[in-house]
């Protein structure tokens, strides 16, 4: 199956099925319209505005660690957690427990059509942090930022 892109303010998305997108963004609005949540459900389309909560929680992630950037990034979203780490495995050799993943060669964010607004966030800092510093901080300084988020969000 190919990759589909919408695209938002600040990210590209890219999906192989609607039903992937459809349950991501359903699964995003819970937290908060839950009116646009039941909406996005019951009729399985997700509208251009609806695209607006990945960019409110990068926004709110931004302001968080007090960083900015106005580049365009990419989610990619898987259907299941077996394909995401199927993909994981790939692209790093090893198999590691992971539940989403920033690919840093590319500057994308992959998670599964399952995977909560914590989580995003939490892999949007590690985006963010490959953007703003040359070169990245350490692993363990991008993880205490990632996880101030993931408590926050």
């Amino acid at each position: 199956m190919s990759w589909q892109m919408r695209e938002s303010r600040y990210f590209r998305i890219y999906y192989q099925d609607p039903s992937d997108l459809v349950r991501l963004t359903h699964h995003l609005f819970k937290g908060g319209s839950k009116e646009t949540a039941q909406r996005i459900k019951k009729s399985g389309v997700v509208e251009d505005q609806d695209l607006r909560i990945y960019d409110d929680l990068y926004e709110e992630t931004m302001n968080l660690i007090g960083m900015r950037n106005t580049e365009r990034l990419s989610i990619r979203i898987y259907p299941s957690y077996a394909a995401l780490s199927e993909e994981y495995e790939r692209l790093a050799n090893r198999r590691d427990s992971i539940i989403a993943f920033y690919n840093q060669r590319v500057n994308v964010i992959c998670l599964d059509a399952y995977a909560t607004r914590s989580v995003l966030g939490h892999e949007m800092v590690h985006a963010l942090a490959d953007q703003i510093f040359t070169p990245d901080p350490p692993v363990e300084v991008q993880e205490l930022l990632a996880a101030y988020v993931q408590a926050r969000i």
